[in-house]
């Protein structure tokens, strides 16, 4: 239920499409711009997203763009996770039986997803596995709880060098109200 549900993909006078189910509401990148979330909704977001990795986890499947973007927040309260279009299939090489891992780069070579949210491995083109889309919904609960993303500058080398560098600022510093506990979950989610 925290997947969007593609209802059908075909082609209708020479065009491709993917129907997918209609959703009411607003994306969670949306909902940032009027600032932060309240703590209570934002854990009620994780949960929900959580969910979705979980199951798309269990099936093999890395989504490689977790973003606020990629979040759409329901009317009905239901927080879905959105855009499967980057996805890739865990690959087990027969040389390293059960490593989970699949390389973080595309067939052309291209780093995919969106730069504030790419995990350190997948900006180095290194192999990935589930903790990629763990480091980046912890990006994504920093940026929800704060209005603020936690690697931010002018130019996307900045932002790619903040994301490798050594330390970044923890979310109680922006608000001091978050809970420590929360704070400690989303450090945790931002190691390297």
């Amino acid at each position: 239920p925290n997947i969007c549900t593609i209802l059908d993909i075909g082609e209708a006078d020479g065009l491709s499409f993917i129907a997918m189910e209609l959703l009411q509401g607003e994306s969670l990148k949306q909902r940032l711009r009027s600032g932060p979330m309240p703590v209570q909704e934002l854990l009620a977001v994780a949960i929900d997203v959580t969910r979705a990795l979980s199951v798309a986890h269990l099936a093999d499947i890395i989504h490689r763009d977790i973003t606020p973007g990629n979040i759409f927040l329901t009317d009905g309260g239901t927080a879905k996770l959105l855009d499967f279009g980057l996805a890739k299939a865990v690959v087990v090489d027969d040389d390293e039986a059960g490593d989970g891992m699949t390389d973080g780069v595309t067939d052309l070579g291209v780093i995919p997803g969106t730069v504030h949210y790419l995990a350190p491995e997948q900006l180095l083109k290194a192999p990935i596995d589930r903790r990629s889309d763990l480091w980046a919904l912890g990006a994504v609960l920093y940026h929800a709880a704060t209005a603020a993303r936690p690697f931010d500058a002018r130019t996307k080398t900045e932002v790619i060098a903040q994301i490798l560098g050594p330390h970044v600022m923890p979310p109680r510093r922006i608000v001091p109200t978050l809970p420590e506990a929360f704070e400690q979950i989303v450090m945790r989610l931002l190691e390297p």
